[in-house]
């Protein structure tokens, strides 16, 4: 040999050498450790052992094809380039498979010794959490072998493409899950960050005294906390002396007095149903519907009233997005879905994203202006949604007392309040029934059960049971006994008489029929379920929360 050539040779032969030990190693893992530990469950091997059988058949065919490929080694990786994607997932969960082993190891000390025992048995010097770094390690180190090799190849040389080939391949792998690590890690912190802001928020309603939220709900479904201090209030809700603005709501309370250590609940607004004005000494707050008179918010000095403002745009521009593109959006905690849009998961614990009322679409905030609803988008008419203009029942909060009623009526304006509910009901008798926010479609009902199962209890929705049969429906509602399915009794009167002739009669049982199934809805959000089912799960039970605004 030249001595260019044997220049040449050393590096190539470092690279197939090293290969043959890389893969005895990731052997011995398999065999000393994964298969003979027995007191670690296959799910807990799973996620440590993540990849492992992918990674020891692809090596195994590298150095097969490393013993025939004349030192052409650039083709050969060439060749299995697209199985070293087991790596992206692999380099991605080292460190969460590090911490976790770490914690099983410290639950279990009976595995920690039979660990021990593994590595004794395996003659290793290493424990197994060094062992599950080297293949991050050995992934590292492609590219600079290639170099090596490229350093000693001259550019007329025909393995010289390959080579180079190969090296821009692997530098591009390594940049590739570098990025999904810092996205991971971005995610990570974001998560973290959350669950510090679910611990404040959690902290805040335990000092509320006198506040009592909807069934199965928490404080932080209503998103993070965004500003708390002194802001008294003047209006028909009464006077208070301090406030917590989260993102969809503004809770006014009274400060502890001496010897006190928790807030007393006054009342409390959802921000996309008022406006805000600064009147230049104070904030008016006022109803969207104009059912109530305005709400002044005061401060000490003008730059916590500026702050206050600022906030309070801010929540409520988030709350009711100007461009949502078509879609009825609300503000809620989706982890684990994907967008629609750009098609990534939706990360983090609270409020991360848009859920359409419409449409069912998950959406990243950021998204939202640039992802149409593809329901509304063609429509030449749109109709306003029930849910945009949903009144409070009456009968319910007068006998709660002091509640999280985000739209407090008094006495002076129940008669206006029962009114506008009346010309509400009304309205929604001309709301085709694919707009209600309480109607599903054409589901199954596991799907139905699945929709239902993680919203508050009172939650509820109409679907249709048959595609060929458009006027037969199941009504399907959370209870505290789970979610439960009742069939809609259905039959077309050709007759002229009774009060529910001449057309569609919906019904739940013979002694209440209604001539539309919207009006079979309306009577349940104010009478008791209990009338018609003998169950004790709906006894007091009404229909609270069309699953659309849940």
């Amino acid at each position: 040999f030249s001595p260019k050539k044997s220049k040449r040779d050393h590096p190539i032969q470092e690279m197939i050498e090293t290969e043959t030990n890389y893969l005895e190693n990731l052997l011995m893992v398999r065999d000393s450790f994964r298969d003979k530990l027995t007191l670690m469950t296959l799910e807990v091997k799973a996620q440590v052992f993540h990849g492992l059988d992918d990674m020891i058949q692809l090596h195994t065919n590298i150095v097969q094809d490393f013993s025939t490929c004349d030192k052409d080694v650039g083709r050969v990786l060439l060749k299995h380039l697209n199985r070293f994607c087991v790596y992206k997932e692999y380099c991605t969960r080292l460190s969460a498979n590090q911490t976790f082993l770490q914690a099983q190891e410290k639950q279990n000390p009976k595995l920690s010794e039979e660990l021990i025992k593994c590595r004794l048995d395996a003659k290793s010097a290493f424990p197994l959490s060094a062992h599950i770094v080297i293949p991050f390690q050995r992934l590292l180190k492609y590219h600079l072998m290639l170099d090596g090799i490229l350093k000693h190849t001259g550019s007329e040389h025909s393995h010289y493409c390959n080579l180079m080939l190969a090296k821009e391949a692997f530098v591009e792998l390594n940049n590739e899950i570098n990025d999904l690590k810092g996205a991971i890690d971005r995610d990570e912190k974001m998560i973290q960050q959350d669950e510090l802001a679910i611990s404040i928020i959690e902290n805040v309603e335990k000092s509320l005294k006198g506040m009592s939220l909807p069934s199965s709900a928490n404080l932080a479904d209503y998103g993070k906390m965004v500003r708390a201090g002194n802001l008294a209030t003047h209006g028909h809700q009464g006077s208070a002396d301090y406030a917590f603005l989260l993102h969809t709501i503004i809770i006014f309370c009274s400060k502890p007095k001496i010897l006190q250590h928790r807030y007393r609940f006054k009342f409390a607004l959802k921000l996309k149903n008022y406006n805000i004005d600064n009147t230049g000494d104070c904030l008016r707050l006022t109803n969207t519907l104009n059912v109530f008179s305005s709400l002044i918010l005061t401060t000490k000095n003008p730059e916590d009233l500026r702050l206050w403002e600022h906030d309070i745009r801010s929540c409520k521009a988030l709350a009711s997005p100007a461009n949502a593109r078509g879609h009825s959006v609300v503000l809620a905690n989706l982890a684990g879905r994907t967008c629609a849009h750009c098609e990534t998961k939706i990360v983090g614990r609270l409020g991360q994203a848009y859920r359409c009322q419409n449409c069912e679409a998950a959406i990243h905030i950021t998204c939202l202006s640039d992802a149409a609803c593809p329901i509304t988008e063609d429509s030449a008419v749109q109709f306003r949604r029930a849910g945009s203009i949903m009144l409070p029942l009456l009968g319910d909060r007068g006998s709660m007392g002091s509640t999280l009623s985000l739209a407090h009526a008094t006495i002076d304006n129940k008669d206006q309040v029962r009114q506008l509910q009346q010309e509400w009901m009304r309205e929604q008798e001309n709301v085709p029934i694919a707009e209600q926010p309480w109607y599903a479609g054409n589901l199954s009902t596991s799907t139905a059960t699945a929709r239902l199962q993680s919203l508050p209890v009172g939650t509820f929705m109409v679907r249709q049971r048959a595609a060929d049969q458009p006027n037969h429906f199941a009504f399907a509602i959370q209870t505290q006994d789970g979610v439960k399915h009742i069939k809609i009794e259905y039959e077309r009167r050709e007759d002229g008489g009774g009060a529910a002739s001449g057309g569609h009669v919906f019904s739940f049982c013979n002694t209440m029929k209604f001539n539309s199934l919207v009006g079979l809805v309306d009577y349940y959000r104010e009478n008791d379920l209990g009338q018609v089912f003998n169950y004790s799960h709906m006894k007091g039970m009404k229909l609270r929360y069309p699953y659309k605004n849940a």
